[in-house]
């Protein structure tokens, strides 16, 4: 007999709320009499009820993520690609999310507070994201950031940017110019693959991180800067 976590579901109820679910192109039946695990297509429960993955890609979400009541505290994976989210909202508790896929959305940026402990991978690629939001965020554990395809323009913020477990930053195919600030990297120790090609970066400092191992900068209007050692993605 299907279980499900009853603060699990009213979790579920929030999001539903939230981002516009009954105009989803795949409705929960967040109303039924009968509980059954077929009521929420695309959430995956685990064998004592609690809700570990949704895979709600192309549903038509709207609106940003909620906050206060969206707490799932075994989910791991949260794949939101090709929909109209518009943010994170602060609040957001997701203790154990280690993955979350928001590409082709309608995000305009990195939200302030948000706290996501375990998350390793978050890919926000062709968004609106037009400022790269170095730090007021606590992801003391991402490895894999993608901004490509966004609204990124102008110059780098020489503010360090507050990820030091990163190893993969694709910051592709924006408009960003002028240099790649030192200081920007320089926590990022572990950082290996680099991706800042298609944009219209005039100068790339040669104090990059050391532990770089794959840095493209195909495309750019004019680029300066040693790559030795150094190969494309």
């Amino acid at each position: 007999m299907f279980r499900a976590d009853a603060d699990d579901l009213a979790a579920l109820r929030v999001l539903y709320d939230a981002c516009g679910g009954t105009g989803w192109s795949k409705q929960w039946l967040v109303d039924a009499e009968v509980l059954a695990s077929t009521n929420y297509p695309g959430v995956t429960f685990s064998p004592e009820g609690r809700v570990t993955a949704i895979n709600i890609a192309g549903y038509g979400l709207t609106g940003e993520l909620p906050g206060e009541g969206f707490s799932l505290p075994e989910l791991t994976t949260l794949t939101l690609n090709n929909n109209a989210i518009t943010g994170l909202t602060a609040g957001i508790n997701l203790p154990k999310l280690t993955t979350i896929d928001l590409t082709s959305n309608s995000i305009a940026g990195l939200t302030e507070g948000v706290s996501l402990p375990e998350l390793t991978t978050l890919n926000l690629n062709n968004n609106h994201v037009s400022e790269l939001l170095t730090s007021g965020f606590n992801m003391p554990k991402l490895a894999t950031l993608n901004l490509s395809n966004n609204r990124l323009k102008g110059e780098l913020p020489t503010e360090s940017l507050d990820l030091p477990a990163l190893t993969t930053l694709n910051l592709s195919r924006n408009s960003l110019t002028g240099n790649v600030p030192a200081s920007l990297l320089k926590e990022c120790t572990l950082l290996k693959n680099l991706d800042l090609s298609h944009n219209q970066l005039t100068e790339v400092k040669t104090a990059l991180p050391t532990s770089i191992t794959s840095l493209n900068l195909n495309n750019q209007h004019r680029v300066y800067g040693s790559s030795t050692g150094l190969h494309d993605l």
